[in-house]
């Protein structure tokens, strides 16, 4: 998982010259009023999916403009971690739920029948296999998105016990969202 995101932390008022009654004496008050907004985003790194998206702005005053703005800066940081944690655990909660989506890249297919037959021993024979879809079939390889349950360790394990059309699997990468395949003789 990586995040990206930005903070803007702007000063919004400057106070300066407002009277200020201390213990019966008047005093000269300064200092500024600060917003900051924080935007992040939670991108799986294996496919690109986004599993969060946040914002959180909140408000600071403080007689030092630039103790204004990291306060403010602080305090969206506190209440965005909060807000983005719930968003992520109810994400993965909810793909554990669904099922996880693997990214499979198989090369050595040759035909639209190869690949048929090879989908179909996806979706027939494989446990926890919930959908297939076909992404890409161009000059020999296809890109396929599985949703299933289970791991990409116990998909790439099931898969290359099988044959298909005469073929061998062969998985030749493994990570926790994608599997790379190769089809041989």
């Amino acid at each position: 998982m990586v995040i990206t995101g930005s903070v803007v932390a702007t000063k919004e008022h400057d106070i300066s010259g407002m009277a200020e009654q201390i213990s019966g004496f008047l005093s000269k008050v300064t200092g500024a009023t600060c917003t900051a907004t924080i935007s992040v985003r939670a991108v799986n790194a294996d496919n690109g999916e986004i599993l969060a998206a946040e914002q959180a702005s909140e408000r600071s005053y403080d007689k030092s403009p630039l103790a204004c703005g990291r306060d403010a800066t602080e305090k969206a940081t506190r209440k965005l971690a909060g807000t983005l944690q719930a968003r992520l655990l109810a994400t993965w909660s909810k793909q554990l739920d669904s099922g996880s989506r693997l990214t499979l890249t198989v090369a050595g297919v040759d035909t639209l029948g190869l690949l048929n037959a090879l989908v179909a021993t996806i979706k027939q024979e494989i446990r926890g296999v919930k959908e297939v879809q076909q992404r890409r079939f161009s000059g020999g390889a296809a890109d396929l998105d599985v949703t299933m349950q289970g791991s990409a360790q116990d998909f790439a394990s099931a898969l290359e016990e099988k044959t298909i059309k005469g073929r061998h699997v062969e998985v030749i990468g493994l990570s926790a969202n994608t599997v790379d395949l190769r089809l041989v003789r």
